[in-house]
């Protein structure tokens, strides 16, 4: 859990802090995490698993916390055992590689479209900050979407990039929890699940390559529906 924000853009401005925030999954939040939440003034949580995993594992309880809840669901996550044959069959090839990360996030940008949108546009949506956006470990998905954010609002490619890579700080627990919700994984090689519990700029490059680079970030945007009218307004949210 950290804050999206605290970093310059290209041209000198900053990236405002305590209004963005991501984070591995919520399903497991405690009272005191609730509390925690509450005193960053959190007003909104956006989930972007798939449906899989929010019917596998559950969601944020925010019923009464006064936070609300969005479920932007990702067509790209483990498999789960439930829900689109086609698409669990497709993400079990894509388990048995010996680098499953490095398949999963140059796919996202082409399969996930609606995710990016919609969590997009909540962002963009006046008096939704302080919020937090989260996939299951938190770091690939979620990570993505964090470069993505940083791009739109002007960040240098090498600082979203590192951005991206501070999750390597929660590895142990990124690697253990991935263990815990989906046991097939434990079944896995040990240099496998050692890679993908990792925070490699590499997928986030080969992702970047499939719609031409930092270059292609707007035309993609556009093409989701993410027009000059919403990135304007993200930017001045957060700027």
């Amino acid at each position: 859990f950290r804050d999206v924000g605290g970093v310059l853009t290209a041209d000198g401005r900053l990236v405002r802090p305590g209004l963005m925030f991501r984070s591995a999954s919520l399903d497991a939040l405690t009272d005191a995490g609730l509390a925690a939440l509450a005193a960053l003034g959190m007003r909104t949580v956006i989930d972007i698993r798939s449906e899989g995993e929010v019917e596998r594992n559950g969601r944020f309880a925010h019923e009464g916390s006064g936070v609300d809840w969005f479920h932007v669901a990702s067509a790209v996550g483990p498999p789960t055992g439930s829900g689109d044959a086609a698409r669990e069959a497709a993400m079990s090839r894509v388990m048995a590689s010996e680098d499953p990360m490095a398949l999963i996030l140059p796919m996202l940008f082409g399969r996930a479209g609606p995710m990016f949108a919609g969590a997009l546009r909540v962002m963009a949506e006046p008096g939704r900050a302080p919020l937090v956006f989260h996939c299951t470990s938190g770091k690939d998905r979620t990570g993505l979407l964090g470069v993505v954010i940083h791009l739109i609002l002007g960040v240098d490619l090498e600082t979203a990039l590192v951005e991206f890579e501070r999750s390597a700080e929660a590895y142990h627990h990124i690697r253990a929890d991935m263990g815990t919700r989906y046991p097939f994984m434990e079944t896995m090689p040990a240099a496998t699940l050692d890679r993908m519990a990792a925070a490699d700029r590499a997928w986030v490059l080969s992702a970047l390559d499939t719609i031409g680079g930092v270059a292609g970030l707007d035309p993609w945007l556009d093409s989701i529906g993410i027009d000059d009218a919403v990135r304007s307004s993200l930017r001045s949210l957060y700027l």
